[in-house]
């Protein structure tokens, strides 16, 4: 490969959506061709491929994607994403992800686009996978509601009024919390804490041995694009259906586009009740669930034990801790489907391993969240704000 012919994908000024060949139809029909086939047997084969072809990028100096004052490494990503494929929604997934690496290996007329192609898909999945599963902080609702006491609800954009549905969806999202807040008997499901609706709160108001805290309905999922532009030419159009087709074929969410995610993200069995502090860091991926033996058991996986802030009871031993779900409230109530914490734990993995999440962690923290919003609507939103900033510092510099 020749160094000029891939320089440009490590420079922040270039629109990070500008990765013509891994969205051209030419990419999708080899990957799909794979897939197509492709049976159980051969998935050792496709995945030995897949992992020749990393290894190749693990020693190319393009490798380390540096963006202001952090760094990852691409071919981290790329691995990250096959080894937690499998876990995140079956062989289909491992198919998929194994099936698109190994459609990065091309030649334009003599010259290899083997490295360069390896590029721009890790490049792809950073920026419409996991910074936009990881980039929004949870936005609840209103708490002020009278009828629902301390509940602060789904972290969604379009409940909030004015936005696709307005009022109505608030109103439809704020049963739903109700509904999950007496499926999950009051209680944050990881620490105890209660809200002042549990029943022995009510039987004992003022027994101090019941912890109380600021319990909130959250996503398991949360809903990843706010207003849909209609123009399908555009832009921030073309990096949502990316981001659908990695949701679909990585995540198994097969039923999910950028119009109808609500269908499947604002559902009864895709919340849970957390306190205040545990849902910000799992907001945060830094502490998740995973599949436990038994129905409706998890265990409790912290891969940032700095910030997984909310889980520790006083001499409570989180590795020993055992999380199950059952309906409390005698209604019959769905209670939360394991397909959505395996999603969860899978992108939690990928962050630690892959090293991405300290890498947006450290981008979003200096230059993403500010007073006017929970987060930032692209990537490429994000690398104009780290502009913006350099030119507010130089400005200053000339004072």
């Amino acid at each position: 490969m020749e160094p000029g012919s891939s320089s440009h994908l490590n420079t922040p000024d270039v629109p990070v959506e500008s990765v013509p060949y891994v969205e051209s139809d030419e990419f999708a029909e080899q990957v799909q061709g794979t897939i197509e086939c492709t049976s159980d047997e051969d998935i050792p084969t496709l995945r030995w491929k897949a992992d020749e072809l990393i290894t190749r990028l693990e020693g190319d100096p393009y490798d380390n994607y540096v963006v202001s004052d952090f760094s990852v490494k691409l071919s981290r990503i790329l691995r990250a994403m096959v080894e937690h494929a499998e876990s995140c929604s079956g062989k289909p997934a491992i198919i998929y992800t194994c099936a698109t690496v190994v459609a990065c290996s091309r030649k334009n007329g003599e010259v290899d686009r083997t490295i360069e192609s390896l590029l721009q898909l890790a490049k792809a999945w950073l920026t419409h996978f996991l910074f936009v599963v990881r980039g929004s902080l949870p936005h609840p609702l209103s708490t002020q509601t009278p009828s629902l006491g301390l509940i602060s609800a789904f972290e969604m954009i379009a409940a909030t009024p004015g936005v696709d549905g307005g009022a109505e969806s608030c109103d439809h999202t704020l049963q739903l919390a109700e509904k999950i807040m007496r499926r999950d008997g009051f209680q944050c499901v990881v620490n105890g804490k209660r809200d002042p609706r549990h029943p022995d709160v009510l039987a004992d108001p003022d027994n101090a041995d019941f912890v109380s805290g600021n319990l909130e309905a959250v996503h398991i999922l949360r809903q990843v694009f706010g207003e849909v532009t209609k123009n399908p030419h555009s832009p921030p159009h073309k990096s949502i259906v990316s981001t659908v087709k990695i949701l679909q074929n990585y995540c198994g969410l097969s039923n999910i586009t950028a119009e109808n995610q609500s269908l499947e993200i604002d559902a009864l069995n895709n919340g849970f009740i957390l306190e205040n502090n545990a849902h910000k860091a799992f907001s945060a991926f830094y502490w998740t669930l995973v599949p436990y033996e038994g129905k409706n058991k998890y265990k409790i996986e912290v891969l940032n034990r700095r910030r997984a802030h909310g889980l520790n009871l006083p001499g409570a031993d989180i590795k020993s801790r055992i999380v199950e779900f059952k309906d409390y409230s005698g209604e019959g109530l769905e209670i939360p489907h394991p397909r959505y914490f395996r999603t969860h734990a899978a992108i939690a993995s990928i962050l630690h391993a892959s090293g991405a999440g300290i890498f947006l962690d450290g981008l979003l923290e200096k230059y993403g969240y500010d007073e006017d919003s929970y987060s930032v609507p692209s990537f490429e939103n994000l690398l104009r704000r780290i502009e913006i900033h350099k030119l507010r510092e130089q400005l200053k510099a000339l004072r």
